[in-house]
């Protein structure tokens, strides 16, 4: 069977999953992966099995000419790394976020349409059993008119972790806890309920000497006239699940890291049993690879067949544009209107 050709820029962290997930779907295989630290380049080539790095991602692109470039650096090196690939017609699965400046975001977008590739975006939690159930019964309209719905992320970061690497909490390269670890909840409020109007936030530096935001709250209005709330930070020890919740005149369900927490209906609907359905980790922990995986294999198969991924560009830009309303709002104390 034909496998579409990966490589990986940026071997930190986060590129485990993507090593694991390439390895595990059955249309992908990894023919290299590249960072600046050659240790790091070296670890992960030993992780995956192969013995292909490099230090340089122009080496990388213009020797093994993959079919997909998966994108795991830091945040603020997204849209630089994924243009580059793009422009040499390399389709791109970028780690979320896309990017942090709305520039750079218009850039990713133009570009990918320009040179007629696929620009693809990392949202894994979407494809957790307990956010299809609470998407099935959203679209189904059992809730009937949404009130409100709500993201409740408490997370624990230590000084230890924001020092493990210089570009961690900076403006320029991270972003603080609603760019970095929350933008998975709100991404979620999103998907569920589409399009945000408004928002007004509030975002500070409560424990971390760090340049960005270690707590933030927002009221957010959607277009469908739903009252979102967030709540994210990570100053809890220790760091909680993270909840889902939706609100309607039918009824309420409450969904997280450990499954269905609560599933209330006019019409009696009994609740869904989901085992290991869950976002995956605690604290925002994320301890499996099965949900990238799915992605890996549906960004590959939309290579092989021609098609679109399940998460588009500009489907994945949406939380980070919401983010930057947030911040926008938080520095001139009004409600940002989008």
């Amino acid at each position: 069977m034909k496998k579409a050709k990966f490589a990986i820029v940026g071997c930190g962290r986060i590129s485990k999953h993507h090593i694991a997930g390439i390895a595990a779907a059955p249309s992908a295989e990894l023919a290299a992966v590249c960072d600046i630290d050659e240790n790091a380049a070296k670890k992960a080539c030993e992780s995956a099995g192969i013995n292909r790095y490099y230090l340089n991602l122009s080496d990388m692109l213009e020797k093994e000419k993959p079919d997909v470039l998966c994108v795991c650096t830091p945040s603020g090196m997204h849209g630089a790394h994924a243009i580059e690939a793009m422009e040499r017609g390399i389709n791109v699965l970028c780690e979320k976020p896309l990017d942090i400046k709305s520039d750079m975001l218009d850039k990713m977008i133009e570009v990918q349409k320009k040179n007629h590739v696929i620009l693809g975006g990392i949202f894994q939690r979407r494809n957790a059993a307990v956010m299809r159930i609470l998407k099935e019964k959203y679209d189904s309209g059992a809730f009937g008119d949404i009130i409100f719905v709500s993201a409740k992320m408490d997370y624990y970061r230590d000084d230890e972790y924001y020092k493990s690497a210089a570009w961690r909490g900076t403006r320029e390269l991270d972003g603080g806890c609603l760019m970095n670890q929350c933008i998975h909840g709100i991404d979620s409020l999103l998907y569920l309920v589409g399009d945000a109007a408004s928002v007004y936030a509030k975002c500070e530096r409560r424990e971390r000497n760090i340049e960005c935001e270690d707590t933030a709250s927002a009221l957010i209005k959607f277009k469908n006239g739903a009252t979102g709330i967030v709540e994210a930070t990570t100053c809890v020890n220790p760091g909680q699940d993270t909840v889902i919740s939706v609100s309607g005149t039918c009824g309420s369900a409450s969904v997280g890291d450990g499954g269905i927490y609560a599933w209330d209906f006019t019409d009696g609907s009994a609740c869904p049993d989901v085992k290991d359905g869950g976002f995956g980790g605690k604290n925002c922990a994320w301890n499996g690879t099965e949900l990238h995986e799915i992605q890996i294999e549906d960004m590959a198969r939309a290579v092989l067949d021609g098609g679109a991924p399940q998460i588009c560009g500009e489907d994945a830009r949406r939380a980070a544009d919401l983010i930057l309303a947030m911040y926008k709002s938080s520095e001139t104390g009004k409600e940002k209107v989008l």
